[in-house]
């Protein structure tokens, strides 16, 4: 028979950032890379003043093809690690 080699539409896009918070319960981070569609964005917080752990919930608020917006359940200072993974 005939093999045929795997045809790939598009690439992966990756990328880390983070958004710094100042007593905020709010931030928006713009993504490096383009995106066709919207990505898939985790978020994980960081008490950087402290022991490294913070005792907030935190989820998305707005999110598109260009940028992302979290929100905390309560004022923090510390950053929010973000991980996107899209086309």
């Amino acid at each position: 028979g005939i093999r045929k080699s795997p045809k790939y539409e598009s690439l992966v896009n990756v990328e880390a950032g983070y958004i710094d918070l100042s007593n905020e319960n709010n931030g928006t981070y713009t993504y490096t890379l383009s995106y066709d569609e919207i990505p898939s964005v985790v978020g994980t917080p960081y008490d950087s003043t402290g022991a490294g752990t913070v005792n907030v919930n935190i989820y998305i608020s707005t999110i598109s093809k260009t940028e992302v917006e979290f929100t905390t359940s309560e004022n923090m200072t510390g950053r929010i690690y973000l991980q996107i993974v899209g086309f």
